[in-house]
């Protein structure tokens, strides 16, 4: 929800940033002239001292901003003991396959079963870092356009005050979810987890050979 409202904002700077542009350089062609379709839409419009449309896009920027620190503060709690969980899961599994493939019967079955299980557990953190990480990424492209804006400085100096406002406004709301400040929800936290898992497998892989 949050990352195709924001996906829209960028749609409008980037809109507004093309047809500036455009305007900066002369191309002399000759064509039929085509209707311009609703990608094409160009909500700020054309550039003047009482347009305010750039300061209308950082409102709904802001409301974005606030949006995603409620999200994120009623959900700390529960990404938290997801992270947990997971890794605790992990841990088990990693001690339990061990033991069954150290064991003279054929547990390959039950094996199968706690590798399938195992991944659907990290799955869960997967799928969270990769939703966080994409709207990163797309606030990192407002970021680029906003920064357009402001140094085109053939624009009236109240729509490039407007950008810096904006700018302020992307530097202030970073869009990043956190685990009681402890961990950013990202494609990092993937990466780390999984080198720690990878840890505590070679520890209790040198523990258990002394078993």
């Amino acid at each position: 929800m949050l990352k195709s409202r924001l996906i829209m904002i960028n749609k409008y700077l980037k809109t507004f940033v093309h047809e500036q542009e455009k305007h900066n350089i002369v191309v002399f062609t000759v064509r039929d002239k085509q209707k311009e379709t609703d990608d094409e839409y160009n909500y700020i419009g054309r550039p003047s001292e009482s347009n305010v449309k750039i300061r209308n896009l950082a409102t709904t920027y802001d409301s974005i901003g606030k949006v995603c620190a409620m999200i994120n503060e009623t959900f700390n709690f529960q990404i938290f003991m997801t992270l947990v969980s997971t890794f605790t899961y992990v841990v088990i599994t990693i001690w339990t396959s061990l033991f069954y493939y150290k064991q003279p019967e054929n547990y390959s079955g039950e094996l199968v079963n706690i590798a399938v299980w195992c991944f659907s557990a990290i799955l869960n953190v997967a799928l969270i870092s990769l939703a966080c990480e994409r709207l990163l990424l797309v606030r990192n492209e407002t970021k680029v356009l906003v920064n357009k804006v402001i140094m085109n400085y053939d624009l009236p100096k109240t729509m490039r005050v407007q950008a810096k406002a904006f700018m302020e406004l992307v530097e202030a709301w970073s869009l990043r979810i956190f685990i009681y400040d402890m961990f950013s929800v990202d494609i990092t936290l993937m990466l780390k987890f999984i080198s720690v898992s990878t840890t505590y497998l070679i520890v209790i892989v040198q523990i258990s050979h002394f078993l």
